[in-house]
Order: structure tokens, then sequence, then C-alpha cells
């Protein structure tokens, strides 16, 4: 046998002894539920319309309350409430997150823009005393018992990038729910 070949078989030997050394230390599982529902958030106080179709009118106000980059006014509170019915109930005890999504989200200030005519003005979302950034924050929460959580919030408007125009104010934004 020439040195070569014998070199070849102890490299080979080699390798497969430390494969085997390197065997694994241990194991992840993953597991979950994919329900076909979640909770059905709706209007709570001081919001209109139906579940999943929810309406917050923000006052008229004149240019002048908004006449500087960065002021705030038209502090309007609201509340989003699960409708505590059997697929909400179900998810008593765990953890909830409410996530928010949507094109009209100003990934850099965390506001929604306006889609309406006036200009410099975004809409800003509060939670506990705190302006979400709506493309980062997500609302915790434990699904109580009754499952039909309420969530106050206040929108506002927010003059963005100089004082805001005279003009219409319109914007959305998507929410889903999970659960831990």
């Amino acid at each position: 046998m020439n040195l070569s070949t014998l070199r070849l078989a102890f490299a080979g030997t080699a390798l497969v002894a430390s494969m085997a050394a390197s065997a694994a230390d241990g194991t992840i599982t993953f597991t979950g539920d994919i329900t076909a529902t979640t909770c059905i958030v709706g209007p709570g106080t001081g919001a209109e319309g139906a579940a999943k179709a929810i309406e917050i009118k923000l006052p008229e106000l004149a240019t002048s309350a908004l006449g500087t980059d960065g002021a705030t006014n038209g502090d309007t509170d609201f509340s989003l409430k699960l409708d505590g019915g059997a697929d909400c109930v179900g998810q008593s005890g765990k953890l909830g997150k409410m996530a928010f999504s949507g094109a009209n989200i100003n990934p850099t200030t965390g506001r929604l823009t306006n889609t309406g005519t006036a200009a410099n003005v975004e809409v800003e979302l509060v939670s506990a005393g705190t302006p979400l950034h709506l493309a980062n924050d997500k609302i915790d929460f434990a699904v109580n018992a009754t499952g039909d959580n309420e969530f106050p919030m206040t929108a506002r408007y927010r003059a963005s990038g100089g004082a805001a125009g005279q003009g219409d104010v319109s914007t959305t934004v998507e929410y889903t729910l999970s659960y831990n």
C-alpha cells in the first residue's frame, strides 16, 4: 500500500470519528395552534362602527391649533373591545398581542399618514399615556375570563413637517391579534 493511500484512509477515519464526536446536544420542538377565529375586536367607548370596522371621529380644528411642527391637538379618547364571544373566552388566560400594520404607517415616526387633503398632518395613537410607534410597538394583554378586554387609547392630530394645512384628514390602520 503506498503512502498516499494510507494517508487518505487515515484522513477518512478521522473525519468519521469527528462526526460521531459532534452528535446533537439536544432537541428543539416547535408547537402552536391554528384556530378558526380569534377574538373579534369591536368599538368600545368613544368609538363607532361595527366589529372589525371601527371608526374614530376626530374633532374639527383650526389650522392654528397645529401651527408648529410637532404640535398635537384634538385628543379623542376611545377604546377597542374584545367581543367576549366563545372564541375569545376560549383564549382566557392566554397572553395576547395587538400589532398594527398597513401602508399608512410612517415607518420613521410610527404615526399614521394622512391620505386626505390637509398637509403636514399625521394621526398619532396613544396608549397608557405613551405615543405608539405603530411600526414597532404592540399592545400586550392577558385575555380575561369573560373575553371582553377593553383597550383605552387616544387618537390625536400631530403636525409633522411644519404647520398643518387646511383640508380633511383620513387614514386607516390594520390590526392583528395573536396569543401565546
